[in-house]
């Protein structure tokens, strides 16, 4: 009898741990990809973290932008950021970096190329 109880009390124990998913970016978009030296690109990350049955909506979001060069300009809510081309032509590769509230995590890139 105290064998089923425990056992009844482990499985109870477990299904009532919350397990946290990551979020997961979909997209990242860089609008223009090829730009002038000092051109303005519009950046767009489309990200979801969707809890499931362990919450009631999804997790706030953090994103946190970064470029190999440039000057990133954020933000419009977040998701959406802008980057300043640098004065130099290249290639350059802007990151976006999503967080949800218990630490889970997802990056993604995109390159910009100034000519």
């Amino acid at each position: 009898m105290s064998k089923q109880i425990f056992s009844l009390f482990i499985s109870f124990f477990l299904l009532s741990c919350g397990y946290n998913h990551e979020p997961i970016i979909q997209s990242l978009i860089a609008d223009p990809e090829v730009v002038e030296p000092g051109g303005i690109v519009i950046l767009t990350c489309n990200a979801s973290d969707d809890e499931g049955a362990d919450s009631y909506k999804d997790d706030n979001l953090t994103y946190t932008w970064d470029a190999t060069a440039g000057a990133i300009l954020q933000d419009y809510g977040g998701s959406t950021a802008s980057w300043t081309a640098p004065a130099i032509l290249g290639i350059y590769s802007i990151s976006c970096i999503v967080e949800d509230p218990d630490h889970g995590s997802d990056i993604a890139m995109v390159n910009v190329t100034v000519q």
